[in-house]
Order: structure tokens, then sequence, then C-alpha cells
């Protein structure tokens, strides 16, 4: 399709990244998703044409190509460009018209949009070449920047992004998710999901961030539990967190004390260094995994050359102890270290060992932590050193400040991050965890918990922050209607759209423009009749809007729809057909993303997890499976057979 386009700019204004939208810009666009995503391309999306003949450079039918170009201020009070590509298509001209993500998140019913729009900003620098535009807004592409998807009915998801993690050189990835929230804010979206599948410091950072924060990353804009992997509810999800982060250290010790075994040893010696390293006091798992991290976060700033931050206050305060005690303390530490030879150092847990009858262990703990640059009698100075074959804190007796200088108690970056990767495999990974820790299942559960979703309100009239115009009706309008096919009764249920009436609108006009909403919206609808108002069957369609239902009100419309012309039938629902029947052991009843397998017996699927089976196995060669219900012979388990 070859598409002229008149009075249309081929350039854009560059827009800055950071500020865009801007609350002023945001608020004029007052309408539901489906009419403000087209004055937003008309305003700041020129779309993608050869200057020379002026007509679009995209031959595929449905399909539309904007872009947006924007200016990203650095650090170093550089600037660089990026585009952000705008593609308008139609599923109805795909080769896969259904939505995976929408029937993984739970929006199976919803029918088939008619226009998808994908938002991408390419991990390189603009170019002009033709070949290479094209590339970079493959929606495949894993590098990109940002990708997200919106459909024509305001539902959509965050497809990937990548920060600095990820290969980005000049945008982090929070940078990049407040810019996107701001973009669905301004658009007026409805909800918006992701799937958290991202890792940091080679772990799972949707588990990391949840233990030491108590909600996942993009938890930080509004993003909340959305569905559970496996049947896990959200009251399940939300006390696996409380139970994992509020478990306390001496539950380690008492488990792992009394065992000989290297691995388990190293986990106490690990625990001990940062509980001892720490000014904070480490009760729980959640204070463990905060206290490494933020020296990871200082361990970064330092490698920089940047500002370290002022330390915290220790909670340790020393307004909690006379100054009597700490003169005690101290003077018996001056004297072991005046007994103590040049070359020898003494670990912290054994000169703690040493003091435990002096005073109390707070006192102790206080006085230690600040040991560093003590200076004895005889001129030596006490110098603290991290010991990384023995994961321990000791203190040495310099001859000099030289010498003192030379030695930096703070363990590296790379050690940080190669610790934090080995508690994590330790306490939060259920397939390296050790088993006899009885939070096991607790953590399975929270890494079972990968989609994420934010409610942005827009699908209701009272949620929508703008001033009443006197002239404007804005009423929720929902559908009850289905659709026949040959084979099939199916009921979906779409979404209630908002309508924007004039203040003289009639019944009559609701019901009209009721029906081009749905009618433009969604692909099966085509052949939508609305015959009434729910509850109201019988009311007049001359009767005034205003005076009937008032304004921000919500009404229920019935309708009917035929998709048997025209090949319809495969757009009625984002879950196809549904002629597949899911009933896991777990209590899953329709597809949540995880890996599955049918019982070629009775068709019904069940997690590959959930039957004990290997997935190697199943998915490497050909087999033939019966499930543990239809196998006569055994019920306690399921048969694979090779083909």
């Amino acid at each position: 399709m070859v598409k002229k386009f008149r009075n249309r700019r081929d350039h854009a204004a560059t827009q800055n990244f950071s500020s865009f939208p801007s609350e002023e810009v945001s608020a004029k666009f007052t309408g539901p998703f489906r009419t403000n995503i087209n004055e937003f391309i008309t305003q700041f999306a020129p779309i993608v044409s050869n200057p020379r003949i002026g007509i679009n450079l995209v031959s595929k039918p449905g399909f539309l190509k904007c872009k947006i170009p924007f200016n990203v201020s650095l650090r170093n009070e550089e600037h660089v460009d990026i585009n952000m590509y705008i593609l308008e298509k139609s599923p109805a001209n795909s080769n896969s018209p259904l939505c995976r993500d929408c029937q993984v998140v739970g929006w199976s019913k919803h029918p088939v949009c008619k226009k998808r729009y994908h938002f991408i900003i390419p991990n390189h620098q603009p170019t002009i070449s033709k070949k290479r535009s094209r590339k970079e807004t493959r929606e495949e592409d894993t590098k990109h920047l940002l990708h997200g998807l919106i459909h024509s009915n305001g539902y959509g998801h965050l497809v990937r992004i990548n920060g600095i993690q990820g290969g980005s050189k000049n945008l982090s990835g929070s940078e990049i998710v407040s810019f996107w929230d701001r973009l669905c804010k301004l658009l007026r979206v409805r909800q918006i999901s992701v799937m958290d599948v991202s890792k940091k410091y080679g772990v799972a950072y949707r588990s990391l961030h949840a233990i030491t924060k108590g909600f996942p990353w993009y938890g930080l804009w509004g993003y909340d539990f959305g569905k559970g992997g496996f049947n896990v509810t959200k009251d399940e999800y939300r006390k696996a967190i409380d139970i994992i982060s509020g478990k306390p250290m001496s539950y380690f010790f008492s488990l792992f004390s009394r065992c000989s075994s290297s691995e388990r040893s190293r986990l106490l010696n690990v625990i001990s260094f940062y509980r001892d390293f720490s000014d904070k006091k480490l009760s729980t798992v959640r204070d463990l995994f905060c206290v490494v991290l933020d020296l990871i976060h200082k361990a970064k700033k330092r490698d920089s050359r940047e500002e370290e931050e002022d330390e915290e206050e220790s909670p340790l305060s020393s307004n909690n102890f006379t100054e009597k005690d700490k003169r005690t303390v101290e003077a018996t530490i001056l004297k072991i270290f005046m007994l103590v030879d040049e070359c020898r150092s003494i670990k912290y847990q054994d000169l703690k060992k040493a003091l435990y009858r002096t005073a109390s262990p707070d006192i102790i703990d206080y006085c230690l932590k600040r040991l560093k640059q003590t200076v004895l009698e005889d001129g030596s100075v006490v110098a603290s050193l991290y010991n990384d074959d023995t994961h321990s804190i000791e203190f040495r007796r310099c001859r000099d400040q030289s010498e003192f200088k030379l030695i930096d108690k703070r363990p590296s970056l790379k050690n940080l991050i190669r610790d934090l990767k080995f508690l994590f495999d330790s306490i939060l990974d259920p397939n390296t965890m050790d088993e006899r820790i009885d939070t096991v299942d607790y953590a399975t559960r929270i890494l079972d918990c990968k989609v994420f979703i934010k409610d942005y309100g827009n699908q209701r009239t009272h949620y929508i922050n703008v001033e009443e115009d006197a002239e404007k009706l804005r009423i929720c309008c929902n559908l009850e209607h289905s659709c026949k096919t040959k084979n099939l009764y199916l009921k979906p249920q779409p979404p209630s759209e908002l309508l924007v009436l004039h203040n003289t609108a009639t019944i009559r006009d609701l019901k009209l423009a009721a029906l081009n909403a749905f009618q433009n919206v969604y692909i099966a609808l085509k052949g939508l009749r609305i015959e009434s108002l729910v509850d109201h069957e019988y009311i007049n369609d001359s009767v005034h809007v205003r005076l009937f239902l008032g304004n921000n009100a919500t009404v229920t419309v019935t309708g009917k729809c035929p998709v048997n012309y025209g090949g319809l039938s495969k757009f009625i629902m984002e879950g196809g057909k549904m002629n597949w029947i899911v009933d896991c052991f777990c209590g899953v009843k329709d597809d949540d993303g995880e890996k599955m397998i049918a019982c070629d017996s009775c068709n019904v699927w069940k997690h590959t997890r959930c039957l004990s089976l290997d997935d190697d196995q199943i998915f490497d060669s050909p087999i033939k499976f019966v499930c543990p219900t239809c196998d006569s012979t055994n019920n306690t388990r399921s048969i694979l057979t090779s083909v």
C-alpha cells in the first residue's frame, strides 16, 4: 500500500527525553486511548517518509511507521540524539494475530484489537540508512532500549527494557521506565503488564528487590502483583516475601554451626563478615542483603571516582553507653595490641571473644568498629582489613601512617558481587539453596511470580483527572454480547469503553457512540448490533442522556455479533477459540506461561514441573505422554514413552 500524505511535516521537533511529556502537554489529552494515540501521532510523530517524493516508505498493508527524535543530556554536559519509533500494525494482516502476552497475563478473553502500537527505541545512534532503519525497528530484536506494545483498547505490555546492564550506553533502566510511565499517563492507557525476568549481578532481580524493598523493582512505578505462575496468589506472594525477609540470622548459625561442610561453613563466614563489618545491626535476611547492596553501590561510586555519600549514623548509638564503659573497653583493646607482634593479624571474632567479659557485646561492637587508625603508645597504628580467603575482618599493627594507607579494609566491587551471588544462591534461590532451610517453598513462590501489572485507572470516568467540561458528557459503557460461530458459542469479555458525548446527546446518540467505539477497537465486532440498555430496555431513544443518566455515569448495553462471515471467528478472543483444557495438580486452569505438556489420552494440559518431568527429555525428542489420571496401571506417576 502506497499512500500519499499532504500537509504533513516530515521532521518532528526534537523533545527532551528526561522531561517529555510535560504535565501541561498531558493535560490536553483527555479522551480514551483509542483517540489519544491518533492525536499524539499527529502532533508529535510525523510519518517516516521519503522527502523526495513524499510517500510512505512502508509497503505492507495495515502498517504505519512514525518516529519522534529525542535529545538525551549526559552527566558531562554533552548530548546525544535517539529516536523512538511508533509502529502501527493490524493483527488482521498478521500471520500471528493472537497476543501471547495477553494470554499469559489473563486477558485471553479480550477480543482481538484492530490495531497494535509498538513503541521502540533502538539501542544505537540514529541513522539515515534505509536498511538500518528497517532493521532497528524489528520487534523481535532483544537489544532494544525500549519496546512497549499497546492495543487499541488501552491494554498493553512493557515487552522489554535494556538499561546499563543490558548494553545501554547513555540511559539507565530507571530513566527508560520513567519515560515509558509518563508516556502511558499521557496516552491514558488502562493497564500495562510486564514480565519481569531481569537479572542483575547474575541473580534474579525480582527476588532480590522483593526481599530488600518488599516489592519488585517495577513497583517503584506502581506495578503490582499481576498473575502468579503455578497458581500462586497475591497473598501467598506477600507472605513468602515477609517470611524470608524477616528470617533471623541466628537461624542459619543454629542450623549450620555443627556442620563440617565447606560450603556451609563459608555461608556462616560470609554472614559473620558483613555482620561485623557493617555499622548497622544485621538481624534479618533483609538487613543482610541491604548492607551488601549498599556496599556495592558505594564501591561503584568509589571506582568511578565520584564523591562518596556520607555514611549513615550507626544504630549502635554511643548514647546507649557511658563514657566509663567505652574507656574500659578501649583500654583493654590497646593493651591486647601492645602484646601482639606487628606481622600478626587478629580476627574480629577472636578479638570480640577476648573482650566478652569486659562489657556487653553492643559496647564491644561499637568500639571495634571505631578502631580504625588508632595510634598506640609506641607510635604504631591499628589497621583493619578484609581477608578474602576467610571472608572476615582482621586487625593488624602497622609501623607508621604510610604503611596504614596501603591497607584498605573495604572489599572490592568484584568480591562484593561474588558474595552477593553466593548469598543469593545459598538463601534465596530454591534451585541451589540447602534443602534443610525451611524457606525453600517460599523462595520458589517468589520466583514463580513474574507478571506485574500497573492499573492506570483510565477505564472508569471518575479516574480521569480533568476539569468537567460543561459541553461534554463522559459515560463509561460496558458491552454484554455473545458471538455465535458454527461450532462454538463464545462469550468474549471486552473491557468498558469511555464515550465522550455532547451534553445534548440522546439515548440514540449513546447507542451509536457505543457501536462506533467497539467496532473501531475490535476486529470481530465488525457486525455488532446494539440492542438496548441493561435494566432500561424500554427507554425511548429520544430521551436526553444528561437527564436520564447524568454525567460520569456507567451504563451497560446489550448486543449481538455474528462472526461466521469474513473469517472473523479467529479474532473473537486473544486466547483463540479455547478448544484446549488446562487442569494441573497445582490448581491452574488457564495458560500461565509456564512449560506444559498435554496428555495424549485426555488432551488435558499440565505443568511439566508439577509432573516432575525433565524438560530436556520432553522437548528434545518425540514422546508419548500419559498423565497419572489416565494411567490405569499406575496412578502415582506419569508415563513417558519414546516414539
